[in-house]
């Protein structure tokens, strides 16, 4: 008796179905299976146009919009607005400081081009548009935040000029430039003092140039004190202060450290007191 002859004998009334004989899988057909979707272990999604990045061009683009417009008091109303209110982005960057970048960054975007593709000692471009924005300066003589832009676009040009290479890898000729541009941006902002007109973005242009200023070892941590205090909750100056410390520049990681511990201790009731000591760090 055959197998499912015994299997209907042992169970009456219950119906035994044949098994059907399974498909024979094709090499082809194995490999499609076991082949993995590269597209979705490779790809990450991400946010095309993050709120910060959006909020960061919004500003920039407004600032650098009303300076082609020679638009230079509303450009003044705005950023003071912006200035006294400690407004910020969501990463800590005062609203200010990117309105004034954007005012500034057509001349930067000029020297820039000119150092890397040209012969800027020969080009009368450059010149011009420097000139272009100490005309300016003449007009608003007493306006703290054009001088503050005029200031710092001096400051970006002489990073220009330094580059990006070690300090003994730079030409003579580039060093001497950046330290006349630094020495020129501490001129133009040396009549405005930011903790008596309550501006962080007036201080926290004197503590960027603190690198053209033969006694910034002795004044960085002071100056940045007075600077985080003033606006304890726009974090980039605590990054510019951790960036200021470290050996290449003002301090060492001694100095790092006791800084950290120092301005974590001043604001922990604003940003957390171990959140901003690792910022800082």
């Amino acid at each position: 008796m055959s197998l499912l002859k015994n299997l209907k004998a042992r169970l009456p009334g219950t119906r035994v179905s044949a098994r059907k004989p399974q498909p024979v899988q094709t090499y082809e057909a194995k490999e499609h299976m076991q082949a993995p979707d590269l597209e979705k272990l490779l790809v990450i999604p991400v946010s095309k146009e993050p709120r910060e990045e959006q909020m960061r061009s919004y500003h920039f683009n407004q600032g650098q919009f009303l300076a082609r417009q020679e638009r230079w008091d509303d450009l003044t109303t705005i950023v003071t607005q912006e200035d006294k209110a400690r407004r910020a982005s969501g990463g800590g960057m005062p609203i200010a400081e990117l309105l004034c970048q954007g005012a500034r960054s057509d001349v930067i975007a000029l020297a820039e081009h000119l150092l890397i593709d040209g012969t800027p000692e020969e080009n009368r471009p450059l010149k011009d548009a420097i000139s272009a924005l100490e005309d300016i300066l003449g007009e608003y003589p007493n306006n703290h935040v054009i001088t503050t832009i005029v200031a710092m676009a001096h400051l970006d040009i002489a990073y220009a000029w330094r580059g990006a290479t070690a300090l003994q890898h730079t030409p003579a000729r580039n060093l001497e430039a950046f330290d006349m541009h630094c020495k020129r941006a501490a001129q133009v902002l040396d009549a405005f003092c930011g903790i008596e007109l309550d501006s962080p973005l007036v201080t926290s242009a004197r503590c960027a140039l603190l690198v053209g200023s033969p006694d910034a070892a002795d004044r960085a941590a002071d100056d940045y004190e007075d600077l985080i205090d003033l606006a304890p909750s726009q974090q980039r100056h605590m990054r510019a202060l951790g960036h200021h410390m470290l050996p290449q520049w003002f301090g060492n990681y001694a100095t790092l450290e006791l800084e950290a511990r120092r301005t974590a201790a001043r604001t922990q009731d604003v940003l957390g007191c171990w959140s901003l000591y690792l910022g800082i760090l």
